[in-house]
């Protein structure tokens, strides 16, 4: 569930060149609430915010059927989530396999808690900025949203929180823990 952020990032990211033309309704407006428009051009490199709202109104799950991930603990820390595999439609994305991803819009996604700060903090995010490893390298990749944030999609998002619980200290997923340095050369799989 963590590596949603990563995820969803790679994925507009892959699809936010061309995001889908809106539907004309025929009926009065739904109460399900709707993406933003579609933004006339969309340069390389960017999101349309139509685009982002639609993966964000599908939520975390829509995300995390699409890929792989295992946890990365160095030293006793966590440092991020590995991405072991991607969908190959997502190819375009500044995100590979093998990427260790430790932070989305300067957010660790340690924990649940985490990665719906994050998911919430996107319906008005003005970039996306993933904070990630590569080859024992840290970069980062940002990703600037055109269009202006839904009103709708910022209220469906809020309204969709989990009741608030205890935060769970409990990792879930596969950890590899990782001995020596960054290199990746002790690594256990």
């Amino acid at each position: 569930m963590l590596s949603a952020m990563a995820v969803l990032a790679t994925a507009v990211a892959a699809c936010g060149g061309t995001p889908p033309a809106p539907v004309q309704a025929t009926a009065p407006p739904a109460a399900k609430p709707t993406a933003a428009p579609a933004a006339a051009v969309v340069p390389p490199g960017h999101v349309a915010r139509a685009a982002l709202d639609e993966v964000l109104l599908q939520g975390p799950p829509w995300v995390l059927r699409r890929v792989a991930v295992e946890e990365v603990i160095r030293g006793g820390n966590f440092v991020g989530w590995k991405l072991n595999g991607l969908p190959p439609a997502w190819g375009e994305a500044p995100l590979k396999v093998g990427d260790v991803v430790m932070r989305v819009n300067g957010q660790a996604l340690e924990r649940p808690d985490d990665l719906f700060t994050v998911w919430k903090g996107l319906t008005t995010a003005k970039e996306i900025r993933i904070a990630y490893e590569r080859d024992g390298k840290e970069a980062e990749a940002t990703m600037p949203v055109v269009g202006e944030p839904s009103p709708e999609v910022v209220r469906a998002i809020e309204q969709g929180r989990p009741a608030a619980t205890q935060r769970s200290a409990r990792r879930k997923g596969v950890t590899v823990i990782e001995e020596g340095g960054a290199s990746g050369e002790d690594e256990e799989r």
